[in-house]
């Protein structure tokens, strides 16, 4: 049952538009998880952005805080509320004017920005004089920092919640002291506590559309490095930081036992269920495996590598209690060293996201690759044609969504594009070009509807699907037979 507000002083008030998808979502649950958890009331206030159009219910997270009691909503009227910290998400909200302005009192504001303000004067003035020349702007990081020049802002970022207790200690520096978890009036029943399972790795795309299928009560946590953790944040997805080596600037040595140490925090914090790696289990996940037993690690193996290359990560795969190989269109042709080492393999059909639609018209998608076509108009999604890197997910997903396409392949991608590329050619479904003079002559062949369609029909005869729900089967299933050891552990 959700809770409405009639009249309180809460420590932390959150005003959002509790509809928004993406990353913001992601962090406005976990800072009311971890209030929570220090004891601490928190009061969602939701204000609906003048920019969604299109009626849409809040974020299915956020539903659950409430439900289970977590935080409070309050009303939709101009009730008075107070609250020693207001913490303002999506500024962007007040970019035009609101239909109602929520009247709260509070110790300290501030505005979190995870994006750079931009033509943002409007706004700036409309939260300043709804809620006190005293706002706070606090970027989310450097990046949006350095994109603020003449901003008065404080000396630290509110970052993303590294872990729990970091997000506390910042709140203890406003004067909001943590209590210790304790029950709230009324009392209800404790919520179950959700079983999770960590991701780890920038295969964001993969983690991704798993994720998307995974059962209920099944919550992930992507642990990834910056360039992951912005997109899987987009994606509305629960994030934990893995910077590499360089970003930290120390020694492969040192960052092993960093990873090592990052990676027992983190089970120590969540107690996943599972472990699931993504990409190469190097020496810091492999220490990380000696050093905690308790969850099952998997290992999410890419085909497709180059002949030659790679062989030395077999010899990791006995550390792994399962592994699963996402499924390659064009498997015949790999010469990578996973067609050999099979031992504990689990296949699924390619492993995508949501569908691609073929447009219509005289649309041209590029992905990896520039390109133009006379005639033709470059767009985002939809189109009637496409040049595109060879990598794993825009190969599949190309394909799948029978996009005519002109695979270019990356002589320096991370897997044999080339041998994908020139497999979808041999098997007419796709045109293989290794330079541009062969894209270009390719793409002219292509501007012709009929040799678009000849090829659309081809794809259209492919026998695979999409292999994310029997992913996300497979992880569930070994969660399930961890939770069975442990039961049987305990009679």
């Amino acid at each position: 049952m959700v809770s409405l507000v009639d009249q309180a002083v809460y420590d932390v008030a959150i005003l959002s538009d509790l509809r928004y998808p993406g990353g913001g979502a992601a962090s406005l649950v976990a800072e009311v998880r971890a209030q929570a958890a220090a004891g601490l009331t928190t009061v969602l206030i939701h204000v609906p952005s003048p920019q969604l159009h299109h009626t849409r219910p809040f974020r299915s997270r956020i539903v659950a805080c409430l439900r289970d009691g977590l935080a409070d909503l309050a009303h939709d009227d101009d009730t008075d509320l107070a609250a020693r910290v207001l913490l303002i998400r999506q500024p962007q909200i007040f970019t035009d004017d609101v239909a109602v302005v929520p009247r709260v009192r509070s110790q300290h504001t501030i505005v979190v920005l995870d994006r750079p303000p931009a033509d943002f004067a409007e706004g700036r003035e409309r939260i300043e004089r709804h809620f006190g020349p005293g706002v706070v702007w606090a970027p989310v990081n450097g990046r949006v920092r350095d994109e603020m020049p003449g901003w008065a802002l404080p000396e630290t970022d509110w970052h993303e919640i590294a872990d729990e207790a970091s997000h506390i200690t910042r709140l203890a520096s406003l004067g909001v002291l943590s209590r210790g978890a304790r029950p709230r009036d009324p009392v209800r029943p404790a919520a179950r506590p959700p079983r999770r399972v960590l991701l780890v790795g920038d295969d964001i795309a993969r983690f991704q559309a798993i994720a998307h299928h995974l059962p209920a009560g099944l919550e992930p946590i992507v642990v990834a490095g910056p360039a992951g953790l912005a997109e899987a944040c987009a994606a509305g997805l629960l994030t934990e930081h893995l910077p590499a080596a360089a970003d930290l600037g120390v020694s492969e040595e040192r960052w092993t036992r960093f990873v090592r140490d990052r990676l027992r925090h983190l089970i120590h914090l969540y107690g996943p269920r599972a472990v699931l790696i993504g990409g190469v289990p190097h020496d810091g996940i492999a220490a990380a495996i000696t050093d905690n037993p308790g969850p099952r690690w998997l290992w999410l193996r890419p085909a497709m590598w180059r002949r030659g290359t790679g062989g030395e990560w077999a010899a990791r795969g006995p550390l792994f209690a399962g592994i699963l190989e996402p499924g390659e269109f064009a498997s015949a042709g790999d010469e990578g060293w996973t067609t050999t080492a099979r031992a504990g393999v689990s296949t699924v059909d390619p492993i995508m996201g949501p569908p691609l639609r073929r447009g219509a018209g005289k649309t041209l998608l590029c992905r990896g690759v520039e390109a133009t076509l006379p005639g033709f108009t470059v767009v985002e999604d939809e189109a009637a044609l496409a040049v595109s890197r060879a990598d794993y997910t825009s190969f599949h997903e190309l394909l799948a969504a029978r996009v005519p396409t002109v695979f270019v392949p990356d002589p320096d991608g991370a897997d044999d594009e080339l041998s994908r590329a020139r497999f979808a050619a041999a098997a007419g479904v796709a045109v293989c070009a290794t330079d541009d003079e062969a894209a270009a002559a390719a793409l002219e062949r292509l501007a012709d509807p009929a040799a678009r369609e000849a090829l659309s029909r081809r794809c259209a005869e492919l026998p695979f699907g999409n292999g994310a729900g029997a992913a996300a089967a497979w992880l569930a299933g070994h969660c399930q037979r961890r939770s069975e050891v442990e039961a049987e552990s305990v009679r």
